[in-house]
């Protein structure tokens, strides 16, 4: 906390922020087969990354991917109260979950087709649920493409590292979150979709991101 309000100039406190979303990441050049267990559960908070390093300093960070089990921590019969506090306190969370806490409504079909499209896209492109959001992720590095946000009657996508300048957008419907480098630490533009016509067109510019990205891998 000390140093985000340091890096942000701000003021806030342990209550300001949401634990819930907290992970614990271990990097290193390779893993154990026993270490790489560890990422078998669904409910355990942790992250692995490999690091790989080059000629003239240059650093490859990959995640370890979960192999898609669902299997939660609590059928090992684990007694210790530690881990059972930190795998209740730190959840994660599935596309299920996190669609069901957003109201019925055009959002949740959008969504469907959204997911359906990209898959088009790249088959590889990999969906990576919080409580707030869902992120689609670059295969590979696993770096997010956008951010996707559902709603009752729409979708918010949002994409790092981007301006409006840097999409071909013939229909301006890409805008800037003003005060993002503030606070996000890097810029951010959004679109939103509201009907199937503004679907299509953000699957354009949704491409354009994907190549993007791409392009620096």
């Amino acid at each position: 906390m000390l140093e985000f309000n340091k890096v942000f100039q701000d003021k806030k406190g342990k209550s300001d922020f949401d634990w819930s979303q907290m992970r614990v990441l271990f990097l290193t050049r390779s893993f154990t087969p026993h270490q790489l267990e560890a990422i078998n559960f669904k409910d355990l908070p942790i992250e692995l990354w490999e690091v790989a390093r080059y000629e003239g300093d240059l650093l490859q960070y990959s995640q370890v991917k979960r192999p898609g089990t669902k299997v939660s921590i609590q059928t090992l019969g684990i007694s210790s109260s530690e881990v059972r506090k930190i795998s209740k306190e730190v959840k994660t969370y599935s596309e299920e979950e996190y669609l069901a806490s957003k109201p019925d409504g055009n959002g949740k079909k959008f969504y469907g087709k959204l997911k359906e499209k990209i898959s088009i896209i790249d088959p590889n492109i990999t969906p990576n649920p919080t409580k707030s959001y869902i992120s689609f992720q670059l295969p590979g590095n696993w770096r997010n493409i956008f951010y996707c946000h559902v709603s009752g009657s729409k979708i918010r996508l949002d994409f790092t590292r981007s301006e409006p300048k840097d999409f071909k957008d013939p229909d301006k419907k890409v805008f800037y979150y003003e005060n993002s480098v503030k606070f996000y630490g890097q810029h951010i533009s959004s679109i939103e979709i509201n009907s199937e016509q503004e679907l299509e067109y953000a699957i354009y510019i949704v491409q354009q991101a994907y190549e993007k990205f791409s392009k620096e891998n």
